[in-house]
């Protein structure tokens, strides 16, 4: 019950302690949106949408910097004494950034209201809530998997970026069975399976930009991803290990990330000189380049050269 109880007043006390936060971000954002282009007397709409580019960034630094207790071993007894559990802080953490990013979206707002822009700029809002709602969460849940701050941001990217790395793997996997398989068209596929499987224009919701309403499908699917994510935080907050602090807490998950950002730069490779090469050529090139990706990723995230025999054993068989 008194864990309960300190949920409110833990919170206002976070929200208060960001005064300083919320200072600097206004002027940033008022500096951008405002002074500027007012000064230059430039295009407003291009520094609004730069002053969204800011608001990213701010959302996404204030997110790792509330997070940065887990990854510090002392940091984190001291919150481990609290009588908060960690899953509670974390959730205070995530509502405390909510607040904090809808006072920069009232701040972008005020800015379009004051030089009485064309509020069909503010369509940009139907997406970028969305986006804004799954960085909050996927740099607490990065933040929970990874061992250190740094970590923490690229796993943020990472997970953000899933998709469209998933689709650039699927991508490579088409245009070397057009190699392979007489007839094989990797465009018309590629095309089909965006358009018609894969709807990117749906889970990011850059479909809404484009003066489209919110429609049942918006509402149905921005909860069941933001519900997703959550689901995941909890799942690994309980598993968590707080003896591998300065690690990736959890090798499945070491071992995901690095298979699969391993192929980005053989899949690049491959899709963009597809037509300039052999099929022989690409084949040792992108394998080359899959193994060098592989050693410095896991490299990087053991924090040592020599890579274990579990890491050369995963590479093997995910290959």
């Amino acid at each position: 019950m008194e864990k309960k109880n300190n949920f409110m007043p833990l919170l206002t006390y976070l929200i208060k302690e960001k005064k300083n936060w919320a200072l600097l971000s206004t002027v940033i954002i008022f500096l951008t949106t405002l002074i500027i282009p007012y000064i230059l007397r430039a295009d407003e709409e291009f520094f609004i949408m730069f002053g969204i580019v800011e608001l990213f960034i701010l959302v996404f630094i204030n997110c790792l910097v509330d997070n940065s207790f887990l990854h510090n071993e002392s940091k984190l007894t001291y919150y481990r004494s609290k009588p908060v559990t960690l899953s509670r802080q974390i959730i205070i953490n995530i509502v405390t950034n909510a607040v904090f990013t809808v006072y920069l979206l009232a701040l972008i707002v005020l800015s379009v209201v004051f030089q009485r822009l064309d509020y069909e700029i503010l369509e940009v809002f139907k997406m970028l809530i969305p986006w804004l709602s799954a960085i909050i969460l996927l740099a607490s849940l990065s933040s929970i998997l990874s061992g250190n701050t740094l970590m923490a941001g690229a796993m943020t990217i990472f997970n953000f970026c899933l998709p469209l790395i998933i689709l650039l793997v699927t991508m490579f996997i088409f245009s070397i069975l057009e190699n392979i398989v007489i007839g094989f068209s990797a465009d018309v596929l590629n095309d089909y399976f965006i358009n018609n499987i894969y709807r990117l224009d749906y889970l990011y919701f850059t479909r809404y930009v484009d003066s489209k309403s919110i429609d049942l499908a918006y509402l149905l699917l921005l909860p069941i991803i933001l519900i997703f994510i959550s689901l995941l935080l909890y799942k690994f907050i309980k598993r968590r290990k707080n003896e591998n602090t300065g690690f990736i807490v959890f090798n499945g998950f070491k071992y995901f990330v690095a298979v699969l950002a391993c192929l980005i730069i053989p899949a690049s490779f491959s899709i963009s000189l597809a037509r300039y090469t052999t099929m022989a050529n690409r084949i040792i090139i992108s394998a080359l380049l899959a193994v060098l990706s592989y050693y410095i990723i896991i490299a990087f995230i053991e924090k040592s050269f020599k890579i274990s025999g579990s890491s050369i054993k995963v590479f093997i068989v995910s290959m």
